[in-house]
Protein backbone atom coordinates (compact mmCIF):
# COMPACT_ATOMS: atom_id res chain seq x y z
CA UNK A 1 0.00 0.00 0.00
CA UNK A 2 2.16 3.14 -1.45
CA UNK A 3 -0.36 5.14 -2.02
CA UNK A 4 -1.61 5.39 1.70
CA UNK A 5 -5.29 4.46 0.78
CA UNK A 6 -7.00 1.49 2.89
CA UNK A 7 -6.34 -1.72 1.10
CA UNK A 8 -8.94 -1.98 -1.69
CA UNK A 9 -9.38 1.52 -1.99
CA UNK A 10 -7.76 1.74 -5.88
CA UNK A 11 -10.05 -0.92 -7.24
CA UNK A 12 -12.86 1.74 -6.27
CA UNK A 13 -11.36 5.01 -7.49
CA UNK A 14 -13.22 5.89 -10.31
CA UNK A 15 -15.08 8.76 -8.33
CA UNK A 16 -11.73 10.39 -8.23
CA UNK A 17 -12.56 12.03 -11.47
CA UNK A 18 -15.45 13.93 -10.07
CA UNK A 19 -15.30 16.92 -7.58
CA UNK A 20 -17.22 14.63 -4.84
CA UNK A 21 -15.99 17.68 -2.16
CA UNK A 22 -17.76 20.10 -4.74
CA UNK A 23 -21.45 20.60 -2.94
CA UNK A 24 -19.25 20.60 0.43
CA UNK A 25 -17.68 24.01 -0.59
CA UNK A 26 -20.39 26.38 0.02
CA UNK A 27 -21.12 24.54 3.33
CA UNK A 28 -17.79 24.96 4.60
CA UNK A 29 -17.36 28.30 3.25
CA UNK A 30 -21.10 29.20 4.93
CA UNK A 31 -20.60 27.50 8.15
CA UNK A 32 -16.75 29.56 8.77
CA UNK A 33 -18.79 32.76 7.49
CA UNK A 34 -21.27 32.18 10.47
CA UNK A 35 -18.73 31.41 13.04
CA UNK A 36 -17.10 34.72 12.43
CA UNK A 37 -13.82 33.49 10.39
CA UNK A 38 -14.74 36.31 7.71
CA UNK A 39 -15.03 39.80 8.48
CA UNK A 40 -11.11 41.11 8.24
CA UNK A 41 -8.71 42.65 6.18
CA UNK A 42 -7.48 40.95 2.89
CA UNK A 43 -3.99 39.76 3.30
CA UNK A 44 -2.39 38.81 0.67
CA UNK A 45 -0.44 35.02 0.68
CA UNK A 46 1.90 33.54 -1.67
CA UNK A 47 2.39 29.67 -1.01
CA UNK A 48 4.65 27.43 -3.26
CA UNK A 49 2.32 24.04 -3.40
CA UNK A 50 2.56 20.35 -4.66
CA UNK A 51 1.63 20.73 -8.28
CA UNK A 52 0.40 16.71 -7.73
CA UNK A 53 -1.68 18.09 -4.71
CA UNK A 54 -2.99 21.08 -5.86
CA UNK A 55 -4.08 19.08 -9.14
CA UNK A 56 -5.99 16.51 -7.05
CA UNK A 57 -7.37 19.00 -4.56
CA UNK A 58 -8.77 21.15 -7.64
CA UNK A 59 -10.21 18.02 -9.08
CA UNK A 60 -12.13 17.13 -5.83
CA UNK A 61 -13.34 20.54 -5.28
CA UNK A 62 -14.06 21.57 -8.83
CA UNK A 63 -12.17 24.68 -7.37
CA UNK A 64 -9.79 26.38 -10.16
CA UNK A 65 -8.96 29.85 -8.84
CA UNK A 66 -6.13 29.30 -6.32
CA UNK A 67 -7.56 32.38 -3.97
CA UNK A 68 -11.02 30.47 -3.80
CA UNK A 69 -9.32 27.26 -3.48
CA UNK A 70 -7.00 28.42 -0.65
CA UNK A 71 -9.94 30.09 0.93
CA UNK A 72 -11.76 26.67 0.98
CA UNK A 73 -8.76 24.88 2.62
CA UNK A 74 -8.56 27.74 5.12
CA UNK A 75 -12.18 27.83 5.99
CA UNK A 76 -12.25 24.10 6.05
CA UNK A 77 -9.23 24.11 8.80
CA UNK A 78 -10.97 26.64 11.19
CA UNK A 79 -14.70 24.22 10.60
CA UNK A 80 -12.51 21.16 11.93
CA UNK A 81 -11.10 22.96 14.54
CA UNK A 82 -14.21 24.51 15.61
CA UNK A 83 -15.97 21.27 15.50
CA UNK A 84 -13.25 19.51 17.64
CA UNK A 85 -13.06 22.14 19.97
CA UNK A 86 -17.61 22.02 20.22
CA UNK A 87 -16.85 18.01 20.68
CA UNK A 88 -13.94 18.34 23.02
CA UNK A 89 -16.12 20.50 25.11
CA UNK A 90 -19.45 18.10 25.24
CA UNK A 91 -16.59 15.57 26.51
CA UNK A 92 -18.13 12.74 23.86
CA UNK A 93 -21.92 12.86 25.47
CA UNK A 94 -24.89 13.63 23.31
CA UNK A 95 -27.71 15.53 24.09
CA UNK A 96 -30.63 13.42 25.89
CA UNK A 97 -33.44 14.73 23.22
CA UNK A 98 -31.59 13.87 20.14
CA UNK A 99 -33.27 11.10 18.74
CA UNK A 100 -30.63 7.89 17.38
CA UNK A 101 -33.10 5.76 16.18
CA UNK A 102 -31.48 2.91 16.96
CA UNK A 103 -34.33 0.41 17.49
Amino acid sequence: MTSGRPPGFEENAAFEDEPVLAPRVPVVLRTAREAGHFGGVPEALRIDVDAKLLATVRRLTGITDGSELLTFALAHVAWDADWLLDFQASRGTLDPDIDLDLS
